[in-house]
């Protein structure tokens, strides 16, 4: 499978050119190609993934690309040579982005388990998982979270936190400056960028405040919408939330760690609490009290820490294989714009040589 031509954000998010590597069905809404003899179709299928087709589809209701456009489309043709070469240097390069494509879904996945043992069993003393519950049930006691360590507690989150309170319950007047103001979509990446949110004047800004201000080290959870994300406040800069979110300041005399609720805020943990609250499977808002009562695992903060080394040791693999597959990505761009258009030459002679 295989992307058009374009920048960066175009290459990874629209897909047009298709491989099929074997038997398979296909409705009135795609088109088979087949190169004739003699020419690779290797090539021919990288040649149309590089090319941006939006300009050959034609418009009305509904856009679409007929027979007759796509005979119209013009592709570079070298010697068969040199397309065998050009193709098999970007299928290696594709099939490296699969490799890693693929080993970093196993560690997403890996990434839930792993979680759901660290927050169920926790890490002892010796910094080993402890055993299930089923082959040690000396080392668990029951609770409203179920089986747990018999040195951990389960709190409500209320009971741990000073502040739960959510944002002002009105849209503001958004202005081209100003300060950031945050809302459900923005606590969905990784890092939020102050200057691509909506923004509200320092005036309002100083009047929601008065009743929901954030600081730094406070936990934002989305309580309407998308529900269920959580994310801690490590910026300084000033700002304001709506209403969608839920900001949670944790009692500092007791021994928490904002990393560690946000862990299990984010986990398995608390997902099963909220469809448990649910009457009809989707939850799509929640309640400020409803958050009060959630109920989390409450280890000792020197436990809490060592399970948090050790999502933090998996999520520096995941990102090492993030960047790995966005490096890939950017030289597949580079490759199929330099050697499709020629701009860079192949040849048998230049490869033996290599």
């Amino acid at each position: 499978m295989a992307e058009d031509g374009g920048n960066f954000d175009d290459f990874i998010d629209r897909k047009i050119a298709y491989r099929i590597d074997g038997p398979a069905w296909v409705n009135n809404h795609a088109h088979i190609l087949k190169a004739k003899p003699g020419v690779c179709q290797s090539f021919v299928y990288w040649s149309l993934a590089h090319k941006d087709i939006r300009r050959f589809i034609a418009g009305g209701t509904r856009a679409k690309l007929t027979q007759g456009e796509l005979r119209q489309i013009e592709i570079n043709l070298p010697v068969e040579s040199e397309r065998q070469i050009i193709a098999r240097i970007l299928d290696t390069l594709d099939t490296a982005i699969q490799q890693t494509e693929a080993i970093l879904e196993k560690l997403k996945s890996v990434k839930q388990g792993l979680l759901h043992d660290l927050l169920t069993r926790g890490i002892d003393a010796n910094g080993q998982l402890r055993p299930p519950q089923s082959e040690a049930p000396h080392l668990y006691k029951e609770s409203p979270l179920g089986w747990i360590p018999k040195e951990w507690e389960s709190r409500q989150l209320g009971e741990l936190s000073s502040i739960i309170i959510d944002g002002t319950h009105f849209t503001p007047r958004y202005t081209e400056s100003g300060v950031p103001f945050l809302r459900v979509t923005d606590v969905q990446v990784d890092n939020i960028d102050p200057q691509s949110v909506k923004f509200i004047s320092p005036a309002e800004h100083s009047l929601l405040v008065k009743r929901c201000k954030p600081q730094f080290g406070d936990v934002l959870l989305s309580k309407n919408g998308t529900v269920g994300i959580a994310k801690l406040v490590d910026w300084n800069w000033e700002f304001s939330v709506f209403v969608s979110l839920a900001l949670i300041r944790l009692n500092n005399s007791l021994p928490i760690s904002n990393k560690f609720i946000v862990g299990v805020l984010n986990s398995q943990v608390i997902k099963t609490q909220i469809h448990k609250r649910s009457k009809q499977g989707t939850v799509t808002n929640l309640h400020l009290e409803e958050i009060r009562e959630f109920e989390v695992p409450f280890p000792s903060l020197p436990e809490q820490n060592r399970i948090l080394g050790v999502a933090a040791s998996h999520d520096s693999k995941m990102r090492l294989e993030q960047s790995s597959l966005e490096k890939l990505l950017h030289q597949k761009i580079a490759l199929m714009d330099d050697l499709l258009t020629g701009r860079v030459r192949v040849t048998p002679l230049l490869e033996n040589a290599a």
